[in-house]
């Protein structure tokens, strides 16, 4: 098939110049008529940063913000560190090691939990590693334990250091 000059083939089809400028310009007012917002549909609530607007509905920032709490309360404050203080068999040897703790640190809460046949001593509510090991450290020095940095669930209330 010979193709004549000013054509060529667009899908399978011979198409002359003009009818690419015709196809253009039916595309750009189709495209332009799309991107327009008709005066209905305008909202109130605009922004301006440095010559950009941005036309929004005034509920979005009010979603945005409760999302936001939910995670906060819900997803990443509940996530963090405990250290582990005991982890044996003996119930009393847990008790004596969970009130010397309370004594050097009476800030921050003690969770012992048994599952058989063992008992499981852990302090604290950490929010990341670094605040849970200068604890781990100081307990290293002042009790006779060997602390542990356990990930896990806390409590994001009693999280430290915002006792």
């Amino acid at each position: 098939m010979e193709v004549e000059r000013n054509t060529s083939i667009v899908m399978g089809f011979q198409t002359t110049n003009w009818n690419k400028i015709y196809f253009t310009l039916w595309g750009l007012v189709f495209f332009l008529g799309l991107s327009q917002k008709s005066t209905a549909q305008k909202i109130d609530s605009t922004l301006n940063f440095s010559g950009i607007i941005i036309d929004q509905d005034p509920k979005i920032p009010l979603i945005l913000e409760r999302r936001l709490e939910i995670n906060r309360r819900y997803y990443n404050a509940g996530f963090g560190y405990r250290i582990l203080l005991y982890s044996g068999n003996k119930r009393q040897e847990a008790y004596n090691y969970q009130s010397n703790f309370k004594m050097l640190f009476p800030n921050l809460e003690t969770y012992l939990s048994f599952n058989f046949p063992n008992f499981k001593l852990l302090g604290g509510d950490f929010r990341n590693r670094d605040d849970a090991q200068k604890i781990a450290n100081q307990v290293k020095k002042l009790m006779p334990l060997s602390p542990v940095c356990m990930p896990g669930k806390i409590d994001p209330n009693k999280a430290y250091p915002s006792y």
